[in-house]
């Protein structure tokens, strides 16, 4: 039962090339794919990051739970990261392709996809896909998806949408909140499957 978590960022830089210090903004907010990583609390999982930004988009960035003894912080991940989109050796892997590509993925991967959106219906009444066997959860970075990713996810992928609440959070904090949501929910046990 292993879960996926996808980010797709729009701006996040694909070629690697940012410097190990003060990357925020040079790396095109790929320290929020970071703190997404680092916020799962799960201790097996798939992170796909789909990265849209300059210069060689589409790509992405697979990031499995294995890394985790290589990446504990945020700057850790940007390291390895930029090793991974630069080519060199890394833990991380890139896979050439874009929305096509991960949808393609997702759909031998998973046998259930949820879109995380502000306006999606309360997560909590949806626990058989939350608790499924290897459901997928999918999220914007810091901005929304583009709408032509957005709808061919949709198209593809049919996913259900769903909420964590009614206030704007950062995507780290949603892919926490589910990750504890599933290890720690009694529910969940009855309905694996």
């Amino acid at each position: 039962m292993m879960p996926i978590y996808v980010v797709i960022s729009p701006t996040a830089r694909t070629d690697g090339n940012y410097l190990a210090k003060g990357y925020a903004g040079p790396s095109g907010r790929l320290d929020v794919v970071a703190r997404s990583f680092l916020a799962i609390a799960e201790s097996s999982f798939k992170f796909y990051a789909l990265l849209l930004g300059p210069p060689r988009a589409p790509r992405i960035l697979l990031a499995p739970s294995e890394c985790r003894s290589k990446v504990s912080s945020e700057r850790s991940f940007m390291v390895e990261a930029s090793k991974a989109l630069r080519g060199l050796d890394s833990c991380f892997k890139v896979i050439e392709g874009g929305v096509e590509t991960l949808s393609y993925i997702l759909s031998k991967e998973t046998s259930s996809v949820l879109l995380l959106r502000e306006e999606g219906g309360d997560v909590s009444r949806h626990l058989r896909e939350l608790c499924g066997d290897r459901p997928a959860f999918i999220a914007g970075s810091h901005i929304d998806p583009p709408e032509d990713v957005a709808r061919y996810i949709e198209r593809s992928l049919k996913p259900v949408k769903v909420s964590v609440g009614p206030l704007s959070l950062h995507t780290d904090h949603v892919f926490g909140y589910i990750s504890l949501l599933r290890i720690g929910r009694e529910n969940c046990r009855g309905l694996q499957a």
